[in-house]
């Protein structure tokens, strides 16, 4: 796996053998080796902080580990973070929170400094998650999975994170209302919308995973929030 940090500087490299080396490259200097960071092997996933400051990486074992690539240190480790495999990891857009998501099909939030646990959804999906993403500007985590579900986990931002209700977008239930609907394709997901309406503190957000459409589905996602 390969990764570039967002400042363009410096990309890292991980392995899901044995290795148990994580290897942090220059981009300005001829794509030398700056530091091999050592003592996690079989690494699922990997990135850099919006800051490019921090590297976070997870393993199948299930820990996550906190590297500073520019130095070439280890600054935390978790070694039973999760269950199992680590399959995603993901910075918030300012760089506070760390998301992730494992094979247990759990979702974890953590302190970004300190790896401290802040929330933890251990049933947040029936099969393993598969790829988790903040929203660029605010208070939603996307998650999916293997279950061929959605869900977003609003993140509401007062003194600090708070973790709000996760909202199950229903993939067969919601694309039942559109195929079975009269009328235009925009009162047929009108229909399914309001069928999936779930109330937040901030309002409404109305929910539907849909196989197609003129947006895709995460653009439909993302048309709601």
């Amino acid at each position: 796996m390969v990764v570039f940090s967002p400042n363009g500087e410096m990309f890292a490299t991980g392995e899901i053998g044995d290795d148990r080396t994580i290897n942090v490259y220059s981009v300005a200097n001829d794509f030398s080796r700056m530091h091999s960071l050592e003592g996690q092997r079989h690494v699922f996933s990997l990135t850099f902080s919006p800051n490019s400051n921090r590297l976070v990486s997870g393993s199948y074992e299930g820990s996550i580990r906190l590297w500073n690539p520019t130095a070439g240190t280890l600054l935390k480790t978790v070694k039973n973070a999760h269950r199992r495999t680590v399959n995603s990891l993901v910075f918030s857009s300012n760089g506070n929170l760390i998301a992730s998501g494992s094979a247990d099909g759990a979702i974890k939030i953590w302190d970004a400094k300190t790896l401290k646990l802040k929330f933890a959804i251990n049933d947040a999906h029936s099969a393993g998650v598969s790829d988790l993403s903040f929203t660029p500007k605010g208070p939603f985590l996307l998650s999916a999975s293997y279950d061929r579900a959605t869900k977003v986990i609003q993140i509401a931002l007062l003194d600090s994170y708070v973790k709000r209700s996760p909202v199950l977008l229903a993939y067969l239930r919601f694309s039942e209302i559109v195929n079975s609907s009269s009328g235009s394709e925009v009162q047929k997901f009108k229909k399914a919308r309001a069928a999936y309406a779930t109330k937040f503190a901030g309002g409404v957000l109305y929910c539907g995973l849909i196989g197609g459409g003129p947006k895709g589905i995460l653009g439909v996602i993302l048309s709601y929030l």
